[in-house]
Formats: structure tokens, sequence, C-alpha cells
């Protein structure tokens, strides 16, 4: 149960936390990243395309932290994700007087992932996730450092047959509406 902001206990929906479910069209990978400092960033690029377990589809990436966020970005040039964090610190200063710092202290954290998302989802084509030249998928850190878990979620692209199946449906099909209109 947790509390919400008129302190009413409010019941929780269990999640199954399944690590490396694979059906038929989709796989579920939970990874664990160690961030190194309260504000870190980390490129898990590699580690989700590692992760991927379809052709052709989609890939939904999230985490289940409410003081971290997933973004996609350049990471070529450290500086950027430096520039980033200043960004958000001139946002959600982490000396301001949060109301819920009375509680743990890391009200800015909250904002910040607020302000950068949860999740990513992106294509992905002969098994690697489609990216532009400087894309890569960033992890911000706010509050650690901390083990964090991320759900890399993958979708096979549900394709109709073969090229060849797909012209011959294609030729019924134009047969069937000729037939009808001549009919």
């Amino acid at each position: 149960a947790w509390l919400c902001s008129h302190d009413t206990v409010r019941d929780t929906i269990p999640f199954p936390r399944t690590v490396n479910e694979h059906t038929h069209n989709k796989a579920h990978v939970q990874q664990t990243i160690q961030t190194k400092s309260r504000v870190d960033t980390i490129d898990i690029t590699e580690d989700v395309n590692d992760a991927l377990t379809v052709d052709h589809g989609a890939c939904h990436i999230t985490t289940q932290h409410t003081t971290c966020g997933l973004t996609v970005n350049e990471a070529h040039d450290p500086r950027l994700a430096d520039d980033i964090h200043d960004a958000l610190n001139d946002i959600a200063p982490r000396d301001k007087d949060y109301a819920h710092d009375r509680v743990d202290g890391n009200a800015d954290a909250h904002i910040k992932a607020s302000l950068i998302g949860h999740d990513v989802t992106l294509p992905v084509r002969n098994n690697d996730l489609v990216l532009g030249r400087w894309q890569r998928i960033l992890l911000f850190e706010f509050d650690g450092s901390r083990q964090r878990t991320i759900t890399i979620r993958a979708h096979q692209e549900n394709r109709i047959g073969t090229q060849r199946q797909r012209n011959i449906a294609g030729l019924v099909i134009f047969t069937v509406l000729l037939i009808a209109w001549s009919s």
C-alpha cells in the first residue's frame, strides 16, 4: 500500500517481475545497472541491443524507478550530458525547500526524472535498434549511486508470409474483385 498526498492508503497492483520471459512474438528482459554517483549518465544502448530477440518490430525500454530517467540523445560528447544535468538543475535545484524533502530529501531527483521521462520506444530492423548516427539510449541518474533495473520488451512485427505468398494473396483478391465487378 502507498500514501497519496491526502494521506489515504491505496492498494497497489502487484507487477510480475518475470525475467527473460520469451513468447512467440515478444521478449521481456530485465537488466540491472549500477550507477556510480548521485548524478550520473550511462549509455545503455549496447545492453539493450544485445538483449534483442526480434528481427523486425519495436523495442520498449522502461525503468521501474522514480528518480532516474531514460532518453535518446547524443553520447559522443560527454559535455552534453553535463549540459543537460545543468539545465535540469536550473529547473529543479537540489537545495530548494521542497515539501517532499521532509520525507527523504530527493524531490529534485523526482522532478528531473519526470522531465526526462521513464521510457523509450525504438524501431528494430534486422535485430538492431534503428537509431540515428549520434543517437544513444541514456539512463540519467538523479539520486544515486544505486542499482537500477530496466525492462526491455521487444515486439516482433507480424509479417504476413513470404513476398511470394503476399503476391499470390494480392492476385487472389484482385481476381475476386474483378469477378464481382463484372457480374
